[in-house]
């Protein structure tokens, strides 16, 4: 299969197995949408600028038939810019399908367990359908050589899709491996 490159204007979703468990926290590389209008957004609007965002980590809750999560009316499966219309993608990264990425998450309520990283490349029409077909596959934790904590997740060779959380890390670093299949327009 020919590798084509593809951005992370592309959804990734990052999202937990367990209904009744409610994170705080984000993917802060590459930035998750929320995090890209905390940073760059304004609140003076502007078309070119995503609908400002104050906090990054409160994306914990979506609409039923959501992936992105929500803050208040800002909902990130649609994006907005700051001037009220639709949001386009801006890519965060350019990665081909099969690479092994690394990606950091940052937990500012840090409720243990795992996280499960799935990604659509269709942007406009995401749905549960496409993002179950593509799970990211997590190959190792680096998150004691990078940031110098105690703990480095083990790979769950019967759950190859689930990335454990250290109890006492505030931020991870950890390497998946993008499925075959999964790009995009680059």
């Amino acid at each position: 299969m020919t590798n084509k490159s593809y951005n992370l204007a592309i959804i990734f979703l990052v999202s937990t197995t367990l209904d009744l468990c409610y994170g705080h926290g984000y993917m802060s590389s590459p930035r998750s949408r929320q995090l890209v209008a905390f940073e760059d957004g304004s609140w003076a609007g502007g078309d070119n600028l995503p609908e400002k965002e104050n906090c990054p980590s409160c994306a914990n809750i979506k609409n039923a038939d959501g992936f992105c999560g929500k803050v208040q009316t800002r909902d990130y499966d649609f994006p907005k810019d700051g001037n009220g219309n639709p949001y386009g993608p801006v890519p965060q990264a350019i990665w081909t399908e099969g690479q092994y990425v690394e990606m950091e998450f940052v937990y500012t309520a840090n409720h243990q367990g795992h996280h499960v990283t799935y990604g659509c490349p269709d942007f406009d029409n995401p749905t549960k359908e496409c993002f179950e077909q593509y799970p990211l596959e997590f190959v190792e934790d680096l998150t004691v050589q990078t940031y110098g904590t105690t703990y480095n997740a083990p790979k769950d060779e019967l759950h190859p899709e689930r990335a454990y959380v250290d109890p006492a890390a505030p931020v991870t670093r950890m390497r998946f491996k993008l499925p075959e299949g999964l790009y995009g327009d680059p």
